[in-house]
């Protein structure tokens, strides 16, 4: 699980060749919101768009149902449906459909990161929830050793960073395990509406009189 970093993928890989890689989800979704662009030079041109916080959500959420896509050949099924979505969200505001298509084309849909955030390539019966959704956790254990063990320092020997793993970084967190913040209950209600949200027939969307998209849970 990686940040969408050119430098952090082509390491990996040189390093453990075949091992499956995938964005952290909520850098996925940071970097959709931030318009962040290393691809071009297609997209790299285009200003941020100006999209209200209903249609940040609208987009956000077509991109998530677009990385359920799990077979290749099925892509341009999932990407036209993902264009429709486009045209809605972009319908009425001052950002076109064009103007976010060419973002997705160019920083996305480009050969280099295409299976890396959707769930094609995965093993059957996976998906990029659970364990394989963030790496925030690692970021966070990584910025703990940087402050408590080096002092933010940067470390220049690899037996004094051997020996402090193996000497104060394992006993620390024997001693000091990671304390629990979510409610079990609040996280189980969590897990069973994802499961519900992902059926292909339990979430039934629907049009509201005003227009706006909505969803019911089926009887």
């Amino acid at each position: 699980m990686i940040d969408k970093a050119r430098a952090s993928k082509v390491a990996i890989e040189h390093v453990f060749p075949g091992i499956i890689i995938r964005i952290c989800q909520f850098h996925v979704m940071q970097a959709i919101l931030r318009w962040e662009r290393n691809h071009g030079p297609g997209g790299n041109h285009l200003p941020r768009p100006a999209l209200s916080l209903l249609r940040k959500h609208q987009l956000l959420f077509a991109v998530r149902e677009l990385q359920r896509c799990r077979l290749a050949e099925r892509w341009p099924e999932h990407t036209e449906r993902f264009r429709e979505r486009l045209e809605a969200i972009a319908d009425g505001s001052s950002t076109t459909a064009d103007h976010l298509w060419e973002y997705f084309e160019a920083n996305w849909f480009c050969e280099e990161w295409l299976m890396y955030w959707t769930d094609m390539g995965l093993p059957a019966g996976a998906n990029r929830d659970g364990m394989l959704s963030t790496n925030n956790r690692t970021e966070r254990a990584f910025k703990t050793f940087n402050q408590v063990f080096l002092g933010n320092r940067s470390n220049k020997s690899a037996y004094r960073l051997v020996l402090i793993l193996a000497n104060e970084w394992f006993h620390y967190y024997q001693a000091w395990p990671p304390q629990k913040r979510v409610n079990q209950k609040a996280l189980d209600m969590a897990v069973s509406a994802h499961q519900l949200w992902s059926s292909t027939n339990a979430i039934q969307p629907f049009v509201l009189p005003d227009g706006r998209r909505a969803w019911r849970v089926a009887a």
